[in-house]
């Protein structure tokens, strides 16, 4: 169900009713050549230029093209200014009244969802407006791909005997998590009794009564752009793994169903480093911990080193690198979610989450933000309250066609903000969700987040 038209109106009706001179409603000024040269903001948000006598609101959609007739409206105390972008999806509001420190600039458009951004101190501003009702196709699959090398570095790990014998497995990393694929058996492994064999992907190096394979075959998604290698000893008596080694290899560029020989992967750093994360006591009790290596700066080539849950103490450790010679730049990286068991929705009701990356393995994220005060909507008044440590914050008001609406505060001490006239009469009836979120950003680094969601009724 669309609600646009009907907030479109909304909008325009709301806004000569608030204004207090008629002539300020669609008050921009002409476009002209003279107009300042800006760029909309790729996903939304604010400029970094401080605004003087001019406004300039970009209106895209969900992949940056611009929208024109967007209706744009901003609250500037009892006056509301309103216009509608042009063919580049920008409108330009100049003169005295936008001089006000502080301004609400709301976007909406026939068949997609809204955007408000409260508290905008720039002078370039950005709304995104999401289709309604058509999900964004996933991009298309990659492709398989399949890798075959050999293994070598063995003789950084203690020599096998009859009771222990040497692994390695591999994977395959990219700059966004790859699911792993099921691996076929090694010839000659499958038996009646294992009839799964031993997959292709692990090496060993033994000594009777354990085989040597130092080849290994690794079915992986072709956007992979490296091999990690794990290497470890496996005492048969005890059943532990220990004495563990990372090898590497980047620079991998595979196309769907390419078959590359001659990928070999060197045990070369061991395992010897404690890397440890901490967090505050919560009750939020189901956890998800990801700890590993972010080998550039972006975070776009991660290495994991553990998958797993908090102890008793909100603690989780692994072993990593030193991070010296060809991980001399790299950092160690913490990646932590908790979630209530509660859910709203597919959801969970509340969930917080946190990454640090650093060059000393020791992750204190005690400081993490915690979840907002549960959001609500009286009429056209979005409430939230956003937690201590938090810098910026944003409310989500959706349905099963998408996102409705997005209110995101500029500033973490805002409480209330007020939608366009008219927009909670234009609410489709049935259940709306609400998920209010936390942010808590370090320069442009974003260190931690928080949601709290409900459902409401209309």
């Amino acid at each position: 169900m669309t609600i646009r038209p009907a907030v479109a109106a909304a909008f325009l009706i709301g806004a000569a009713a608030c204004s207090s001179d008629p002539a300020l409603v669609g008050a921009p000024a002409p476009i002209d050549p003279s107009r300042p040269e800006a760029t909309p903001r790729p996903g939304g948000g604010v400029s970094e230029a401080v605004r003087t006598d001019r406004l300039i609101v970009f209106a895209v959609d969900e992949r940056g093209a611009a929208l024109s007739n967007a209706d744009i409206t901003v609250n500037v105390g009892e006056v509301v200014l309103a216009g509608r972008t042009d063919e580049e999806g920008r409108i330009d509001f100049v003169g005295s009244e936008v001089t006000e420190p502080k301004l609400d600039v709301h976007a909406s458009l026939e068949g997609r969802g809204g955007e408000t951004l409260a508290d905008v101190e720039s002078e370039v501003v950005t709304l995104v407006l999401p289709r309604l009702g058509e999900p964004i196709e996933p991009p298309a699959p990659a492709g398989v791909a399949a890798v075959r090398g050999t293994v070598t570095g063995w003789e950084r790990m203690p020599a096998p005997t009859s009771e222990r014998v040497r692994v390695a497995e591999l994977i395959a990393v990219g700059e966004e998590p790859l699911d792993f694929l099921v691996q076929p058996p090694r010839p000659g492994t499958a038996t009646p009794d294992d009839p799964d064999g031993l997959p292709e992907h692990l090496a060993l190096d033994g000594v009777d009564p354990f085989p040597t394979f130092h080849d290994f075959g690794l079915t992986t998604d072709a956007r992979a752009i490296g091999l990690v290698a794990y290497g470890w000893v496996f005492d048969a008596l005890t059943g532990q793994r220990r004495d563990a080694v990372l090898g590497m290899r980047m620079g991998l560029s595979l196309e769907s169903d390419a078959e590359i020989e001659g990928i070999d992967v060197e045990l070369t750093h061991p395992l010897e480093i404690p890397v440890d994360v901490v967090l505050p006591a919560t009750d939020l009790s189901v956890s998800d911990v990801w700890l590993g290596l972010a080998l550039d700066p972006e975070a776009r080539r991660l290495v994991p080193l553990f998958r797993g849950a908090l102890d008793a103490g909100n603690r989780a450790q692994t072993r990593g690198p030193l991070l010296e010679g060809d991980l001399s730049e790299a950092r160690y990286r913490a990646e932590v979610r908790l979630t209530s068991t509660e859910s709203v929705g597919s959801a969970p009701a509340r969930e917080m989450w946190a990454a640090r990356a650093a060059r000393t393995p020791d992750f204190d994220l005690r400081d993490v933000v915690s979840p907002p005060s549960a959001p609500s909507l009286r009429g056209d008044v979005v409430a939230v309250t956003l937690p201590a440590g938090a810098t910026t914050g944003a409310v989500t008001l959706g349905d099963e066609t998408g996102v409705l609406w997005t209110v995101s505060l500029m500033d973490p001490e805002r409480r209330e903000v007020t939608l366009p006239s008219g927009f909670a009469n234009a609410l489709p009836p049935g259940a709306i969700m609400l998920d209010a979120a936390a942010y808590a950003f370090e320069g442009s680094e974003l260190r931690s987040a928080a949601h709290h969601r409900t459902e409401a009724r209309r």
